[in-house]
């Protein structure tokens, strides 16, 4: 049967489009790539509601370029073809828990229906006098991490990131040391999850140590130590 309306549909509606095409993009097939989803960032507002902004999409794209940089460490060091699908591509795909009680849920839903490895999301919040305070997150796939799975689920990446009013541009967020300390440890997290997944135990330990260095004083995880230390 034809569709008169379609072609109206499909012209009058170009994200649609984009949709099924990003969904086809990210569906994983099972040949050993290491896939590795970021999210846009949610803005948590005085009641507790999370909302999407431009804000919190600049912010997961700044997560997205440095991460690309380790899906590049990854292939070249550990033979691992790892994939970034970054916050372009997400933006056009629903990702909108309204709390922070969902959020964790919509990370692991949004693991359960494209099969990768790990999301990286995050919420950030704005005080009255401006100043940004951003809270990065990652979630393991129980698929893959299904054997620890005292590991699975979503963790913080080192404290949470201050950022002045004074600095806030996308380019100044971009240079902050404090994130750009905490992009360090998550790319030395994910090399280092990369390691157990291949058993190499001992890459995966230097990696924890590495990333505990960078730290500054706050602790990884007790289960991330666990994991990369066993």
């Amino acid at each position: 049967m034809g569709c008169n309306s379609c072609g109206y549909f499909f012209d009058h509606n170009p994200s649609f489009i984009r949709v099924l095409a990003m969904e086809k993009t990210i569906k994983t097939d099972g040949s050993g790539e290491f896939v590795i989803m970021v999210e846009p960032f949610l803005l948590e507002k005085s009641n507790g509601e999370l909302d999407r902004t431009d804000l919190g999409d600049q912010i997961a794209t700044i997560f997205s370029e440095r991460l690309e940089k380790t899906a590049e460490s990854i292939l070249i060091n550990q033979d691992i073809d790892a994939k970034v699908l970054g916050s372009e591509l997400m933006r056009w795909l629903d990702w909108h828990p309204k709390n922070r009680e969902q959020l964790e849920k919509a990370a692991e839903n949004r693991i359960d229906k494209y099969g990768t490895e790990i999301i990286v999301y995050g919420t950030y919040t704005v005080s009255e006098f401006g100043d940004l305070t951003i809270n990065p997150q990652f979630y393991l796939s129980p698929t893959d991490f299904g054997d620890a799975w005292e590991i699975l689920g979503g963790y913080a990446v080192g404290d949470p990131i201050s950022i002045p009013s004074s600095a806030t541009s996308k380019s100044q967020i971009r240079v902050n040391r404090d994130l750009q300390n905490r992009l360090e440890i998550l790319s030395v997290i994910l090399q280092g999850l990369v390691a157990y997944l291949q058993d190499d135990f001992e890459v995966a330990n230097t990696n924890l140590l590495q990333a505990q260095q960078l730290t500054e004083g706050s602790e990884l995880p007790i289960e991330i130590k666990h994991l990369f230390s066993n």
